[in-house]
């Protein structure tokens, strides 16, 4: 169980970190930005929804939550597909 919340939590600094360093550099492509926050956004539900069982178990998570984590990634990436 430790070694999982080590792990949860190093994900946590890792995605708290990747989006503090997007935030902070001036990409000359406007249009960068907003991909990589979609990106960081895509990756964070993707644990969230392999990784859940915790989260649900304890009831942190509601059970319709699954469902509107699936949709908003099907909606995060069929806004970043060109």
């Amino acid at each position: 169980m430790k070694l999982e919340m080590a792990k949860a939590h190093f994900k946590y600094l890792a995605l708290n970190i990747y989006f503090e360093e997007i935030e902070k550099t001036k990409f000359k492509d406007s249009r960068i930005l907003p991909l990589l926050t979609a990106l960081g956004n895509i990756y964070a539900l993707k644990q969230l929804k392999d990784d859940s069982t915790v989260a649900f178990a304890s009831g942190f998570l509601h059970p319709d939550a699954l469902r509107n984590i699936r949709l908003g990634l099907d909606q995060l990436i069929q806004n970043i597909r060109p």
